[in-house]
């Protein structure tokens, strides 16, 4: 697209986090009519933008001539469709605009490791490549520098309305997840699949083969490449690994199918393997106190997460859980927790730790805890010698925090905070 779409045009830019903030900053060069439109009514704006903020934001679009959505907003709402204007999202400005490669990852987890791996890997190769999207970097930021190859991590919110699907997509294992925001699974999995449902012959789709059981036909979704990976338990003997868990060994083996359709030189990809240590909040050990290891994984925002956590490590665990109810079946999570032997104890935190509580009646050793910090005193005081204390909540963060990553750090200094207790005593 002919980004001259939006020079002096009215401009209403709908939700201000993070992307909302990068796109009004790369439109100020086209256009100085640009409004923000917010329900936090007590969210910060910069003087030199118009602002509509709280929960009447939405009345009165027909005033702009423009509206550009942020991921969090969900697209189908009945004030947009009656709106007469154009309406745009950053992820279909990006991908109309960026004149790049781009390799696009999405599932419901591992994507920000597989994304950050490649990222990794390319770099090594020596090409100008940038790492963005819903692992934190602004797609728009990246029209603006001239990179060979975007490493994009997409979310369902990313990929609902888009209508065109990148060169290279890696679609990882997906589960029910955001089902407080989709109307119900079915339409997070059509979101998912327009990373490949556009893509020409000249594509490459990687695709786990779980989703061959799960999704109808997915060979003939899109006319890309089809290229199947699946889980490869002797990566163990080839590599020596520094992620935990069989999921990560499914990621790595979506990295070298990647790889080797990128032509990666395979020492590269070696060294990538062999040096790569979790990401923040993804299974990232905190180290011991005592002799007990602290399992960060504030990054688990669904059950499913939680149980790949779970089944990462061998040692009996007392396991954090809690958080904001997504709307999802709790039957597989509850069901893990009563059968595997390795599970002492849980302690549920958040807003929907009763309703945790309550569906783990048959376990013995389960507690309620008020706050974060009374799960980790009480974690701490169950916790015997060379015992995990496994922080994977396995929900949304919302509840009590701005993010995962705020989360993961209030986690992180309060174990500190603890460990210094001990050091002391």
């Amino acid at each position: 697209m002919k980004l001259e779409v939006f020079k002096n045009k009215k401009i209403g830019i709908v939700g201000f986090g993070i992307e909302g903030k990068a796109m009004a900053k790369f439109l100020e060069k086209f256009s100085p009519n640009i409004t923000i439109l917010d329900q936090d009514e007590k969210k910060k704006v910069p003087k030199k933008y118009g602002k509509i903020l709280g929960k009447n934001y939405l009345q009165n679009l027909n005033q702009f001539e423009i509206l550009i959505l942020s991921p969090s907003v969900y697209p189908f709402k009945k004030e947009f469709k009656n709106f007469k204007g154009k309406i745009f999202t950053q992820t279909q400005i990006f991908f109309e605009s960026f004149k790049g490669k781009i390799i696009g990852i999405s599932g419901t987890k591992g994507k920000g490791t597989l994304a950050t791996l490649i990222f990794k890997a390319l770099k090594k190769e020596g090409k100008r490549a940038a790492l963005a999207g819903n692992i934190g970097f602004p797609l728009i930021n990246l029209l603006e520098k001239n990179y060979q190859i975007a490493v994009v991590e997409l979310s369902s919110f990313q990929l609902m309305t888009l209508k065109k699907s990148p060169k290279i997509a890696v679609l990882l294992d997906i589960f029910p997840d955001h089902l407080n925001w989709h109307k119900n699974f079915k339409e997070y999995l059509e979101a998912k699949l327009n990373l490949i449902r556009f893509q020409n012959k000249n594509d490459f789709a990687i695709i786990d083969k779980n989703l061959l059981k799960k999704v109808k036909n997915i060979e003939k979704i899109g006319k890309g490449r089809k290229i199947f990976f699946d889980l490869d338990p002797s990566l163990k003997e080839k590599f020596k690994i520094k992620l935990a868990g069989e999921h990560n060994l499914k990621i790595i083996s979506a990295f070298l199918a990647l790889g080797k359709v990128l032509k990666i030189k395979k020492e590269n990809l070696k060294k990538t393997i062999e040096s790569f240590r979790p990401l923040p909040f993804h299974l990232q050990s905190l180290g011991k106190i005592g002799k007990v290891e602290i399992i960060n994984d504030s990054a688990s925002t669904n059950p499913y997460a939680t149980i790949a956590a779970i089944r990462s490590f061998s040692q009996p665990k007392i396991l954090i859980l809690g958080g904001k109810e997504k709307k999802i079946d709790l039957k597989p999570l509850k069901k893990e927790i009563l059968e595997n032997k390795t599970i002492k104890a849980v302690i549920c935190f958040g807003e929907v730790s009763k309703k945790l509580y309550q569906i783990l009646a048959k376990k013995k050793e389960k507690y309620l805890a008020s706050n974060l910090e009374e799960a980790i005193l009480l974690a701490k005081k169950l916790a015997q010698e060379n015992e995990i204390i496994l922080f994977s909540p396995g929900f949304a963060s919302l509840d009590l925090f701005k993010n995962t990553k705020e989360r993961g750090k209030v986690f992180e200094k309060l174990v500190q905070k603890l460990w210094k207790k001990d050091q002391r005593s």
